[in-house]
């Protein structure tokens, strides 16, 4: 069990994420692999990964594994982007990342970006529905 906090050490521009577990608390910045400092999106994963943390930035997706590594996303429209929001569909086993370039999928045939969205910056994400579920 870990809990994580997104929090800003001197200024807006020194955001950074930290988690505390039983080990103690830690801290994550570009030095540590975050692809930017400024953290404004934070999610685990219970379905399509479980045990996975996605960590949002100003410049790109971080993924950080069960065991504690940090990796960059290697989805080619997530890096470099500004990563919102994030939704985790059950339903699908899908992942959505809403970012300043529309909504960017991520399932286990790749991720794809979502049409029609490319030029707008989407902060929020919900699903609804169970049968026949809709991205808001």
């Amino acid at each position: 069990m870990s809990t994580w906090q997104a929090n800003c050490k001197d200024s807006p521009s020194a955001f950074r994420i930290g988690r505390i577990d039983l080990a103690g608390w830690r801290r994550f910045g570009t030095d540590e692999g975050l692809p930017e400092a400024s953290v404004v999106s934070v999610m685990e994963s219970h379905v399509v990964t479980p045990g996975t943390y996605y960590v949002g930035t100003t410049a790109g997706l971080a993924v950080f594994s069960e065991e504690g590594r940090l990796v960059l996303s290697d989805c080619e429209y997530l890096r470099g982007a500004s990563v919102f929001s994030m939704l985790e569909s059950a339903v699908s086993r899908t992942l959505y990342f809403g970012t300043n370039e529309g909504v960017v999928a991520l399932d286990s045939s790749g991720c794809r970006r979502s049409p029609g969205l490319e030029k707008s910056s989407v902060v929020s994400l919900v699903e609804t529905g169970t049968d026949s579920p809709v991205l808001w």
